[in-house]
């Protein structure tokens, strides 16, 4: 049977060392403690400001935002749900371009979200506010502040023709 040999971890224990352990262990747990406290001082300082600067940025209407990059614009286009992200896309009539809506809820108006399905789409005159430039090839995300001369078509899985619903009143975001 063979013989194992454990190594020797004694320490030799000094005061000095102890001490010098101590004060270094200490000493980070004091430097924790006043990270903890400014970050804690700083969150109930910054808490009345940010909650309210996220409430003026879900109540403003697109124009407004902060992300809003460049000037807003109007194009007769359809939108339409689908699969993916995001889920909500404009397609400008005669082109070759995708404007993707996101966070579907806050940038686009209730009477376009309304009445749109799977089997539905709307084509209307939509004034867009572009979130980022754009760039050939690349879906470019915005927001819709507001929509006017809307036709709501329904399209049936049967291959038969699509139902056009009447004019749909315009509305803006946030109504």
């Amino acid at each position: 049977m063979p013989t194992y040999e454990l190594p020797n971890h004694s320490v030799e224990p000094t005061r000095k060392r102890t001490r010098a352990a101590h004060a270094e262990a200490f000493g980070a747990c004091e430097m924790f403690l006043v990270v903890v406290i400014l970050a804690v001082v700083a969150l109930l300082l910054g808490t009345p400001l940010s909650v309210a600067g996220f409430q003026s940025l879900v109540d403003s209407p697109c124009k407004g935002r902060p992300a809003v990059v460049g000037s807003c614009f109007s194009v007769h286009g359809r939108v339409s749900a689908g699969n993916g992200t995001p889920a909500i896309r404009l397609w400008p009539v005669g082109s070759h371009r995708l404007l993707g809506v996101s966070d579907e809820g806050e940038n686009l108006p209730q009477c376009v979200s309304a009445h749109l399905s799977d089997t539905t789409v709307v084509f209307g005159d939509f004034l867009v506010c572009p979130f980022a430039p754009d760039r050939p090839g690349v879906m470019r995300p915005a927001c819709i502040e507001s929509a006017s001369n809307l036709v709501v078509q329904e399209y049936r899985r049967d291959r038969e023709p699509a139902i056009t619903i009447p004019k749909v009143r315009s509305c803006r975001l946030g109504e």
